[in-house]
């Protein structure tokens, strides 16, 4: 098994998103989001200008409303280890069942395989 920034290679095969390729089993990954950075920002409302709550590092945390997809400036509705809820940008969430690529090495060339729009 080989990893890299941008997916995983197993037995000749490879998936991209990271995310996806690496996401604990026992997780839902409609539950949860994984922070994409570090010391990235949880704040008190979904605003820049918000209070910082906390700083999270490529963890996973549960999502309580993720933002609409393709807007600009949104923000994630998160719950912290300590109960309180924050927002990230969410810029910086990333999930499981978002766009995910197969390719499989074959003949000595890789070939997609699959093509995954998110769930």
């Amino acid at each position: 098994f080989n990893a890299s920034q941008d997916g995983i290679v197993v037995n000749a095969t490879f998936q991209g998103s990271y995310i996806s390729a690496c996401w604990p089993e026992d997780a839902d990954a409609f539950d949860f989001g994984a922070i994409l950075g570090e010391n990235v920002r949880v704040r008190d409302k979904p605003d820049k200008n918000g209070a910082v709550l906390a700083r999270l590092t490529f963890d996973m945390i549960p999502v309580l409303e993720f933002a609409p997809d393709h807007e600009e400036d949104s923000w994630v509705k998160v719950k912290l280890p300590d109960e309180r809820v924050g927002y990230i940008s969410a810029a910086f969430v990333g999930h499981a069942v978002d766009w995910r690529a197969f390719f499989e090495k074959k003949d000595g060339q890789w070939r997609m395989t699959s093509l995954v729009a998110g769930d």
